[in-house]
C-alpha cells in the first residue's frame, strides 16, 4: 500500500515543500448572509460539514433562511458555487419519497461527486446516503436495503452513522449502520462499484482476540480502501479502540482506551473521534485522555508509531501555547497533520496549524484577526470544522468578527522543484531510499520506502 504513495508523489513533483503562512491561496466558499445559490434565500449560520477533494472541490450543507427549501448540499466546483441537492427534490430509490434534511458530514469524491445523507418525507425509506452528480442524484444506501453478512438483515438508516460517512477519491463511501432483524446489530460496511460489503459488525472478535465490537463511529477510507474506524468494546479490559480494516482482510488496533497516550505526563487514552486515514495508511485523530497533564489532543499514527501532535500546554509558533483544538485533525498525502486551536499568550487568540511529522515542527496556516477575502473588510475571529485533500489544500468553517459564520478555502500554490530537488529526488529513487525525500517539508512513513 505504501509503494504506491512513493510512486505518485515523485510522478507529481508539485507536492512540494508547504508555503509558509503568507502563501496560502485564500479563497472564500461561503458566507452567512450571502445568496444561496438554487435557492430564493441565504445561508444561515450553521455550514455543518466541508469536505475536500483532491482537485480541490468543496462540498457543504446548510440551513437556507427566507426559502421553501429549508436545507441544502452545496457544492464549491471550477464553474463556481452552486446547489447540489435541496430539502424538496425527489430522493431516488426511496419509493417517491423526497429529501426532508439533507444534512450530516459531506464528501467529494475524485469525479466531483457530493454525497450527503439524509432525512425522507414520504415514500418507502425514512434516511439514506445519496450522491449528486451534477444535477442527477443517485442512491448510494438506502434504509431496508439487505446488509451485507448480517444473516438477512437489512439497514435501518441511522441517521446518526449515516451522517458519518465517508468516501474516497474512487467514490466507495464507508458507512455506520444499525442492522434490523441480523445476527448483528450494527456494523460498518462500504459500498461502490462492487456492491456491499461489510468491514466490521457487532459481536465480531476485535484484533487480539480479548474483547468483541459493540457499537462504530466515524469512518474513514482511502483511495486503497482501508479503513479506519472508531469502536466500543465488550468483554475485554479496554472499553473503546481506534482500528484499521486493511483492504486485503486484516485488522489491527492503533490504540485502545487505557493505552498510554504519548505527550500527555503518563496519561492514558479514554476515547477516540473523527479519524482520518490518507494514502499512505497515516491516522490524524482527536483523543480524550485521563490521568496526565492534558485532557486531550490531537495525535498521529504513522504507519508504526503513536505521534503526539498537540496537547494543552503544547507551545505554539506564535508564542503562547494550544489551549484548545476545536476542529478535527485530518492528515494530508504527506503525513502533516492539520488543525485548528485556541491559543493562550501568543500574538493571536486562534488559528489554523500544520505539523510536520518527520520535524515535529508546527506553522501557522491562518491566524485570527486576518482579514478575510471578499468578505467586506472583516476579519476572523474563531475555527472549526475543516478538511485536508492530499495536497494540502484546507477548506475550513470560521466565525468571522461581526459572528458570522463561513466557509474559506486556503490552497497551495502549485510549486515547480529546482533542479536540485529534482536531482535529489532521482538519486532517491536509484538508491532505494526515500525518493521523495528531496520534497523538503514532508515525508512518507519508513516503512513507505
Amino acid at each position: 500500500m505504501p509503494c504506491r504513495l512513493v510512486v505518485s508523489l515523485c510522478a507529481a513533483l508539485s507536492l512540494t515543500a508547504a508555503p509558509a503562512v503568507a502563501d496560502y491561496q485564500l479563497a472564500k466558499v461561503a458566507i452567512a448572509g450571502e445568496a444561496a445559490p438554487g435557492t430564493a434565500g441565504t445561508f444561515a449560520n450553521a455550514f455543518l460539514s466541508v469536505s475536500i477533494n483532491d482537485d480541490g472541490q468543496v462540498g457543504f450543507v446548510d440551513n437556507v433562511d427566507g426559502a421553501s427549501a429549508a436545507w441544502g448540499a452545496f457544492r464549491r466546483g471550477p464553474s463556481g458555487l452552486a446547489a447540489a441537492s435541496l430539502a424538496g427534490d425527489t430522493a431516488p430509490g426511496s419509493g417517491g419519497g423526497t429529501y426532508f434534511f439533507p444534512g450530516g458530514f459531506t464528501t467529494v469524491d475524485g469525479a466531483g461527486r457530493l454525497s450527503f445523507a439524509s432525512f425522507l418525507s414520504g415514500g418507502s425509506a425514512s434516511t439514506g446516503i445519496f450522491a449528486d452528480a451534477g444535477g442527477s442524484d443517485v442512491a448510494l444506501v438506502v434504509a431496508g436495503q439487505p446488509a451485507p453478512d448480517t444473516g438477512g438483515g437489512s439497514f435501518e438508516g441511522s441517521i446518526v452513522g449515516l451522517n458519518a460517512h465517508a468516501a474516497n477519491a474512487s467514490g466507495t463511501v464507508a458507512f455506520v449502520d444499525d442492522v434490523v432483524a441480523g445476527n448483528a446489530t450494527q456494523g460498518v460496511f462500504t459500498t461502490g462499484s462492487g456492491g456491499f460489503a461489510a468491514v466490521a459488525l457487532q459481536g465480531d472478535p476485535a484484533p487480539g482476540g480479548a474483547a468483541t465490537y459493540t457499537a462504530f463511529q466515524t469512518p474513514s477510507i482511502n483511495a486503497g480502501g482501508d479503513v479506519v474506524f472508531v469502536a466500543d468494546l465488550s468483554s475485554g479490559s479496554n472499553d473503546s479502540g481506534l482500528f484499521v480494516a486493511a483492504a486485503g482482510g486484516s485488522s489491527f488496533a492503533i490504540a485502545e482506551s487505557g493505552d498510554p497516550a504519548p505527550g500527555t505526563g503518563g496519561g492514558t487514552f479514554d476515547s477516540f473521534l473523527y479519524p482520518v486515514i490518507n494514502e499512505s495508511g497515516m491516522v490524524g485523530f482527536l483523543a480524550n485522555v485521563v490521568g496526565g497533564s492534558a485532557t486531550g489532543g490531537v495525535f498521529l499514527y504513522d504507519g508504526g508509531d503513536l505521534i503526539v501532535v498537540a496537547v494543552d500546554g503544547t507551545s505554539t509558533p506564535i508564542g503562547g501555547t494550544f489551549t484548545s483544538v476545536t476542529s478535527t485533525a485530518p492528515v494530508d498525502g504527506l503525513g502533516n497533520v492539520v488543525f485548528s486551536a485556541v491559543v493562550t499568550g501568543g500574538t493571536e487568540a486562534a488559528g489554523l496549524f500544520v505539523y510536520d511529522s518527520v520535524t515535529t515542527a508546527f506553522e501557522p496556516i491562518l491566524l485570527s484577526a486576518t482579514v478575510a477575502p471578499d468578505s467586506g473588510g472583516r476579519t476572523f475571529d474563531a475555527f472549526g470544522l475543516l478538511a485536508v485533500n492530499e495536497r494540502g489544500d484546507v477548506a475550513f468553517q470560521t466565525t468571522l468578527s461581526d459572528g458570522n459564520t463561513a466557509l474559506f478555502l486556503a490552497g497551495q500554490p502549485a510549486a515547480v522543484p529546482t533542479l536540485s530537488e529534482f536531482a535529489q529526488v532521482l538519486f532517491g529513487f536509484s538508491t532505494g531510499l526515500a525518493g521523495c525525500a528531496a520534497l523538503r517539508r514532508r515525508s512518507l512513513p519508513a516503512e513507505a520506502c
